[in-house]
């Protein structure tokens, strides 16, 4: 009788344990989930608000950057939803509505791939397509590719709706998995794994490209706008290898390695922390630049103002020299302006012209060590289709000037006129004087043939 009440006593204890199992992986899948995703969508929605401010300023990569983050937010909030969700309660029964969470989830994954992928674009021909790229990148042109992303990656979760070709959140294996169907097969195999490595293939191909035409480019000593594009380089290149990482562990290894919890740990966790990091990215490096600017603030307190500066360098357009920019220097001041503190450019030189060599010296007044210095140039280096046969075509430009407050002389980088970072809206006006009746007719004679044409 004792034996048999002992033998009794086991099965209630072992089926005991195993729920309590169950339960605290249960609770350890869900705080893990919470931790990686609200701080994901929180970092995402501020890393929003900065590409906004970057929106306004006519900057195209902002609207990328929009492009990917928005995305980052709808697959962990209805990925992290539906999970907890289902972890917590039996949610069986109301498939529809899993499958729609799902749709959502995956779709912005292949959302934020192909606007990555986009951002891949803009970066080829920013570095090594200068004088392209206004043409190729306009707001406008650039918002409605995002659109269009956006629409064709949501079509590609609408077979989720069929039945045999869902992508649901397995309770029991607490990870993601398509339908075991030939459908769920396809989906899995060529949509969500060769196409999309191939994807990252192709954007691999193009960094070391851009790597390689940088490296051929930097043979100029201390030149500032190389190590700009090294900087932006690195950062656009680190979205690539988070994803390669985060995709390798959900797609691959996930398939070798057996286990409990595997599939929750390299599945439904490094998907979610895929997306949770991309949005940390761009805040940590707006939080970096805000830190390095209170510095460079806190060592200019201690710098005296008035003081006379000048600055040094040399224009070239199209690799030879740029003769006769008109260059002058200004600076950043602060202002009150019905008693609101307001920021505004102040010229603090006179006009001065670059010399056949294209060299040129600036001498001006800085007033305030906080204030950041600027060049402003008036050129003609600019593309032959944007000019107007017989008249004066110029562009401005505004170019920065080094920020250290501790220096008053300048040796400027050679400026290369015809990059895409010196080109403004092009003026063509008439000359101020009267041209010559030959020239008056050959002018003419050029205005209606090309009118014809």
């Amino acid at each position: 009788m004792e034996l048999a009440l002992q033998s009794m006593d086991l099965i209630p204890t072992t089926t005991r344990d195993i729920v309590l199992k169950d339960k605290e992986m249960d609770i350890v899948a869900i705080t893990l989930m919470l931790l990686i995703s609200i701080p994901g969508i929180a970092f995402n929605a501020w890393s929003i608000s900065i590409a906004l401010e970057s929106v306004k300023a006519k900057c195209v990569y902002g609207i990328i950057w929009i492009g990917f983050s928005i995305p980052n937010i709808v697959m962990l909030m209805f990925s992290c939803g539906w999970s907890v969700s289902a972890i917590l309660t039996d949610l069986s029964g109301i498939r529809w509505l899993g499958n729609i969470s799902a749709h959502l989830a995956n779709t912005s994954f292949y959302s934020s791939v192909y606007v990555h992928f986009l951002g891949t674009l803009n970066r080829l021909v920013a570095i090594c397509f200068p004088l392209k790229y206004g043409q190729m990148f306009r707001m406008q042109t650039t918002m409605i590719t995002v659109g269009i992303i956006w629409l064709y990656c949501f079509s590609l979760g609408t077979p989720y709706h069929i039945e045999g070709c869902s992508y649901t959140f397995r309770r029991e294996t607490l990870g993601w998995q398509f339908d075991e169907s030939f459908c769920g097969w396809f989906e899995s195999l060529f949509i969500d794994f060769v196409f999309l490595f191939a994807l990252h293939g192709i954007m691999v191909s193009i960094d070391g490209y851009i790597a390689v035409k940088m490296r051929a480019t930097s043979k100029v000593p201390k030149q500032q706008r190389h190590k700009q594009e090294v900087r932006f380089f690195i950062q656009s290149c680190s979205s690539n290898v988070l994803f390669i990482l985060c995709e390798t562990c959900f797609t691959i290894l996930r398939r070798f390695v057996h286990g409990n919890g595997v599939d929750f740990l390299l599945g439904t966790m490094m998907w979610q922390m895929q997306h949770a990091l991309d949005g940390m990215k761009p805040t940590f490096i707006a939080v970096l630049f805000y830190l390095m600017q209170f510095v460079d603030r806190g060592s200019a307190a201690q710098i005296k103002a008035p003081v006379k500066v000048n600055i040094t360098g040399r224009f070239t357009c199209q690799k030879s020299p740029a003769y006769a920019v008109l260059v002058n220097l200004v600076e950043e001041v602060e202002y009150t302006l019905n008693n609101t503190l307001r920021k505004g450019r102040l010229r603090v030189s006179y006009y001065f012209l670059s010399d056949r060599d294209g060299n040129y010296t600036v001498e001006g007044i800085r007033f305030s060590p906080f204030g950041r210095l600027f060049l402003n140039t008036s050129h003609h280096c600019i593309p032959n289709d944007l000019r107007e046969y017989g008249k004066n075509c110029l562009t401005r430009t505004t170019i920065k000037v080094h920020n250290d407050p501790s220096m008053v002389h300048f040796e400027m980088d050679p400026i290369e006129l015809d990059d895409i970072d010196y080109q403004g809206e092009v003026v063509c006006t008439e000359w101020p004087f009267e041209k010559p009746l030959e020239v008056q007719e050959a002018i003419r004679n050029f205005t209606r043939k090309r009118k014809e044409l």
